[in-house]
């Protein structure tokens, strides 16, 4: 990667813009991760299902550091790995050079009936399942017809 001009900016800081992807430190991971299952306990929610697309999907990026470019969901089950969906197929290998400590997959059809899927085979049925992000009503529906 080219040098980029930033006279006043400290070398420690240089280093992580020089990265192909800039990225949070795998304890800044670890923290974020545990602060998230530490408010699903005091939701009493079991599984998590984070939502974006169109550059809006904060909790997807805070959590895997993968933009919500086009559509994205994220599974987050205690114990149990990040599943990233990301709705393009093109788009999967890049997602899986960003992300750190998630599981990165084309979502297939309908990402919504992925994710269904998968939280079936969690054990979501009878559980509860939080959501974060603006989910379409339809994308919701799917998921809802798991739990």
């Amino acid at each position: 990667m080219t040098e980029l001009p930033a006279p006043h900016l400290p070398d420690r800081l240089r280093a992580v813009l020089m990265q192909d992807h800039p990225r949070f430190s795998d304890a800044e991971m670890v923290r974020r991760r545990v602060a998230f299952e530490v408010a699903m306990a005091e939701a009493e929610v079991d599984h998590a299902v984070l939502y974006g697309a169109n550059w809006r999907g904060g909790a997807v990026t805070w959590l895997t550091q993968r933009p919500a470019t086009t559509e994205a969901m994220a599974v987050i089950t205690p114990g149990e790995p990040i599943a990233l969906f990301i709705q393009y197929y093109n788009h999967v290998p890049q997602a899986r050079r960003m992300v750190c400590d998630a599981a990165v997959e084309w979502g297939g059809a309908s990402t919504a009936r992925t994710v269904a899927e998968l939280l079936r085979k969690r054990g979501a049925a009878d559980k509860r399942v939080g959501v974060v992000g603006a989910m379409p009503f339809g994308r919701h529906a799917v998921i809802a017809g798991a739990c």
